[in-house]
């Protein structure tokens, strides 16, 4: 079957922690084969020496010499603060579909595909002026020796990717060179994963990655923007930013996140009047994971800040779930607030597995297809909707040693009640290996668990499916983890 012509230039951002990070040629951040705790053993310093001291946000790289490499493909998982399952199959899928040319960020070939690793630990108004600057000289090739003088930029991003990329378009103006933006679990509103994070660290505090961590301006602008935090009986939510000093968080990184904001802020209204904008801007389709279980709220009592999947004060009318990471309501664009202007979907899946998802891959393929055809206003009527599947959700805890118990809990809606379907899980190491079948028991209330103990170090994915007769209705979740042996788990912090 012949693929299809694309004329546009698309770009995959990766989320945080997604791309190999070098000095001189050697790696100091790399997970790809290989996991967190194997990485930490044996890049240890090189992993103490990503702490960034100071930035430049005009410059390609920051002044410590770090730079961007690659785009990690394998899955990977930090854990605490971020997961993903690995970004090679969305290229494959594109790559099926479409007569792709890659090329890179910074080769002087023409082509029409383009991975774009970025410095993670910087601020994202560094990386979207990065990525300014490679879209403007790789787009103008494209156009000159391949494409089209309509070629326009496709941005697909997964997570932060997306907050570098609106940044772009929005706020450095990027937007007339761009047909759309396709975001993948992005906290345009931010994710109390991050209070989390930034406060607490990580479970078992055996790898003191949390500090090196907490210098990254990029890690606070992932905070919530809005109030979530409650502090009292009838006192109104605050912001993070509004208990800086009380939750010992960094002045500058605090300061970072509320600058990216307003830049994003005073873009938006200064195009919502723009002509030129509303007729030609790019359009945006986010996909926004849903109901897993996912942290929405925080409190502080004055000593310590307590998180929680309770929705914060006033917002008890919104949904009260998420990916797992990033709340339903954090990853719609603020452009979209408004329910008529949505223009995403939402889909019964994990933050580490958003982009990898087969419904999302077919469903973004075809949608990619439509905004490469002529105009459909001559083709009338409607296709009647498919039935969308069913929800599942899935969690498990990101780190276990070798000796604990490994627990996944996953839930179902009935389909009559007292009828919710019976669930499965099948446990796969990610670098390969043979699968582990498991029926989950259940538990109450649609939901169902399975403990399972002596897996191997090493990092896992899992898959729940349901299973029987009604397994068609029913699309399945996923996540991952990792099991760190007991030498590991024993050795002092680094």
């Amino acid at each position: 079957m012949p693929k299809n012509t694309m004329d546009d230039l698309i770009v995959l951002l990766p989320g945080i922690t997604g791309s190999v990070l070098s000095r001189e040629s050697q790696d100091l951040w790399n997970l790809s084969a290989r996991t967190l705790w194997s990485t930490a053993v044996s890049l240890g310093a090189s992993i103490r020496s990503l702490v960034l001291k100071d930035d430049d946000l005009g410059a390609d790289v920051a002044p410590d010499g770090v730079t961007a490499t690659a785009v990690i493909e394998d899955a990977h998982l930090v854990p605490g603060l971020y997961k993903v399952d690995g970004y090679s199959l969305l290229p494959e899928a594109l790559g099926e579909a479409f007569e792709l040319f890659e090329s890179g960020p910074d080769d002087d070939e023409a082509g029409n595909f383009l991975k774009f690793p970025y410095d993670w630990r910087r601020d994202v108004r560094a990386s979207a002026g990065r990525l300014q600057r490679v879209i403007r000289r790789k787009l103008d090739l494209w156009r000159r020796k391949g494409g089209t003088r309509g070629s326009r930029v496709i941005l697909i991003a997964h997570s932060m990717g997306g907050l570098v990329a609106q940044y772009y378009l929005e706020a450095l103006e990027g937007w007339p060179d761009c047909r759309a933006l396709i975001t993948f679990g992005t906290p345009y509103r931010g994710s109390v994963q991050a209070v989390q994070y930034l406060v607490h660290g990580y479970k078992l505090l055996l790898l003191n990655l949390a500090d090196t961590m907490k210098s990254f301006p990029s890690t606070y602008q992932l905070l919530p923007r809005y109030p979530m935090i409650a502090t009292g009986s009838g006192a109104k939510p605050k912001r993070v930013a509004d208990l800086a000093k009380e939750l010992k968080l960094n002045t500058a990184g605090v300061e970072a996140h509320g600058a990216l904001h307003r830049d994003l802020d005073d873009a938006w209204n200064r195009h919502k009047d723009d002509e030129r904008y509303k007729t030609r801007g790019y359009l945006t389709i986010p996909v926004v994971g849903t109901r897993q279980p996912t942290l929405l709220s925080a409190a502080w009592d004055g000593l310590a800040l307590t998180t929680s999947r309770a929705l914060p004060g006033g917002q008890e009318t919104l949904p009260s779930h998420g990916d797992g990471t990033v709340p339903q309501v954090s990853a719609i664009p603020l452009t979209q607030s408004d329910p008529r202007d949505f223009r995403g979907y939402f889909v019964a899946e994990q933050h580490s597995s958003l982009q990898n998802q087969s419904f999302v891959l077919g469903d973004l393929v075809e949608r990619l297809k439509l905004l490469q055809a002529a105009n459909l206003a001559a083709v009338r009527g409607e296709l009647p909707p498919s039935m969308p599947p069913r929800p599942l959700s899935v969690e498990v805890d990101d780190l276990y040693a070798a000796d604990e118990t490994v627990v996944v809990r996953a839930q179902a809606p009935d389909i009559r009640p007292g009828a919710a379907p019976t669930l499965e899980a099948r446990i796969t190491p990610t670098a390969g290996g043979a699968t582990t079948t498991v029926a989950l028991e259940p538990v109450a209330d649609a939901q169902a668990s399975l403990a399972i103990t002596g897996l191997e170090e090493g990092l896992y994915r899992v898959e729940v499916a349901a299973k029987g007769q009604d397994a068609a209705l029913f699309l399945p979740v996923h996540t991952i983890f990792e099991v760190a042996g007991t030498a590991t788990m024993g050795r002092e912090p680094i």
